[in-house]
């Protein structure tokens, strides 16, 4: 009888011992390096104070209110997850973002979805000594020099991009999720392309957000060309919840206005804070954010809910939807050109006005909607979520 079968020699068993100690010690932990533990934790409540459902809602806490808690929480070593009664992953992901607008405020920023009238506590976890955040996926990117020599600032998340030039803000619709601007074909944007395009045509209008102030008699243009006005820009950080851009008017050399442009992951509007400098708040300014019009557009203006949206089809676009959403008590009024419609907004105690603004697309190469329905429902909801904004209790 005869067996076929593998004979190891002496040799050869050496080998494969010494191999499979290698393979041990690859894979083995070593001693020196502990696995991940997290020595301390605080518990954030958030409240959703009204009966609205609110999908990826920013929750935005300023790390001055953290540290108070707990003075040594550390920045560079922390995160926030759900509570444990959750199946993995239970991260939230979340950044640090530091405005550069002057005010040196430092915020943590993350995203939780909250169901009407809801409460929800998360676990912000964290060492008050080393390093280690987690590599969360990027979902927002900004560029601080773009485009025609870096004349332009833009940011983006996967869904929408935004660019300011001339103190106005232009759009690119997605035609899928992904981030783009970075790596633009080198053909033209203003035709729908596999990614997308760039279906805003603003030539002198107001584009979206071009401001305008009113103080006493005078009104004062801050987008466009003109004698002594120029503007500059800086970005700031995107990574896995948020980016922006802040951008600066100046009249002769002198700040007249600085505005502040965030977009959070998964959102399609502008978080925006306009503030006007002290030589125009003393003369008791009103800040009007513009929209431009455009042809064949259909208008919905609701002063009482605080929202202004438009909808156009155009021939060679697609349908543009545009929107504005502020607060109702800082109301004062509408402003009409040919080009454009502006809501007059009083100032908040702190000299700002806030506002939120968006601009949505449907490609040229689809269907068109029937009408401007969805684009109010979700400005109406902006709106309703804007005047009511969550709580944030730190324990």
């Amino acid at each position: 009888m005869h067996t076929v079968g593998f004979h190891f020699g002496t040799c050869g068993f050496m080998t494969a011992i010494l191999l499979l100690t290698a393979l041990g010690a690859c894979f083995a932990q070593k001693p020196d390096d502990p696995a991940v533990r997290y020595a301390k934790k605080l518990d954030i409540v958030i409240t959703n104070p009204i009966p609205l459902n609110r999908s990826a809602e920013p929750v935005i806490i300023p790390i001055s209110q953290i540290v108070a808690k707990a003075p040594d929480f550390n920045g560079k070593f922390y995160r926030v997850k759900y509570k444990a009664d959750m199946f993995e992953p239970l991260d939230i992901p979340s950044q640090i973002r530091m405005i550069p607008d002057g005010r040196n405020l430092e915020e943590l920023v993350f995203q939780v979805d909250l169901v009407p009238l809801d409460k929800k506590t998360v676990e912000l976890q964290y060492n008050p000594e080393g390093e280690g955040l987690p590599d969360y996926p990027e979902k927002t990117r900004s560029f601080e020099k773009w485009y025609t020599g870096g004349v332009n600032v833009a940011w983006e998340n996967e869904i929408v991009a935004y660019r300011s030039y001339g103190g106005l803000i232009d759009f690119f619709g997605k035609s899928f999720p992904h981030l783009r601007i970075e790596n633009l074909p080198p053909d033209s944007y203003h035709h729908e392309r596999l990614w997308g395009v760039d279906p805003f045509v603003i030539g002198k209008k107001p584009g979206l957000c071009g401001v305008v102030l009113f103080e006493e008699n005078n009104r004062i243009q801050c987008y466009g060309g003109g004698e002594g006005i120029t503007f500059a820009h800086k970005a700031f950080a995107g990574g896995p919840v948020c980016t922006g851009a802040v951008v600066v008017m100046q009249e002769k050399g002198e700040t007249a206005v600085t505005e502040t442009y965030t977009l959070y992951n998964g959102r399609y509007y502008n978080e925006v804070r306009a503030v006007p400098s002290k030589k125009h708040l003393a003369k008791g300014v009103l800040i009007a954010p513009g929209m431009q019009k455009n042809d064949r557009e259909t208008v919905r203006l609701d002063e009482k809910r605080g929202y202004l949206a438009t909808q156009a089809l155009t021939e060679e676009y697609g349908t543009i939807g545009l929107a504005l959403v502020w607060n109702p008590d800082a109301f004062a009024g509408v402003y009409e050109t040919d080009e454009g419609r502006f809501i007059k907004l009083k100032p908040a105690p702190d000299g700002s006005a806030a506002y939120l603004s968006l601009e949505v697309w449907y490609r040229g190469s689809a269907e068109q909607p029937a009408s401007m329905d969805a684009l109010v429902k979700m400005a109406d909801e902006l709106a309703r979520g804007f005047s009511n904004p969550v709580k944030v209790e730190i324990r």
